[in-house]
């Protein structure tokens, strides 16, 4: 019995140390999951009551994102959502921006939850000349603006309202926000 150990033991010895029987150690760790951006601020602020334009009135808004991912650019879309009754809704887009990235990082203490999170910060400014000209044929008094934050590219033709496509993942990478809009 002690010749049969003997000889399991050489057996598995001899197949760990066979060729062949080469166990890979990872090189580096699984790379970070890319993480969707954060609104942190915004001028006006989202929750100051609705904004009040005339039809010449140039809108100029100012929006604070941050992104963990600091490597990645971030851009913003301002969008009036036009229902069409059954149809897939059309968006209208009234301003775009790269954001600005002016400082080094910058911790939050909003949206991101208890503890924040940290990350690079930047501003957008968003400048929707004559807006309420723009949105007079629109039916409704108060306007719902939307802005979206995204750290992927928009296309030219963008619509954030319709998502059906596999592709459409620059809704999980994106953050948004709204503000109500007063015409006078």
């Amino acid at each position: 019995m002690s010749q049969r150990v003997l000889s399991h033991g050489l057996l598995l010895a001899l197949s760990l140390s066979a060729p062949g029987c080469i166990i890979p150690t990872p090189l580096q760790g699984e790379p970070a999951p890319n993480q969707a951006p954060v609104i942190v601020g915004s001028t006006p602020a989202f929750a100051a009551g609705p904004l009040v334009c005339h039809a010449q009135d140039d809108l100029v808004l100012t929006v604070l994102a941050m992104d963990p991912d600091a490597d990645e650019p971030l851009v913003a879309g301002l969008y009036y959502r036009q229902d069409r009754g059954g149809a897939p809704p059309l968006a209208l887009e009234l301003a775009r921006a790269q954001l600005a990235f002016p400082g080094g990082p910058i911790a939050s203490s909003g949206p991101g939850g208890p503890g924040g999170i940290d990350g690079e910060g930047g501003t957008a400014v968003l400048t929707a000349p004559r807006i309420c000209e723009r949105l007079a044929a629109q039916p409704e008094r108060d306007k719902l603006l939307h802005v979206y934050v995204t750290d992927r590219p928009l296309p030219a033709a963008f619509n954030p309202f319709v998502h059906t496509r596999p592709d459409d993942a620059w809704i999980q990478h994106s953050a948004h926000a709204q503000w109500i809009l007063n015409c006078l």
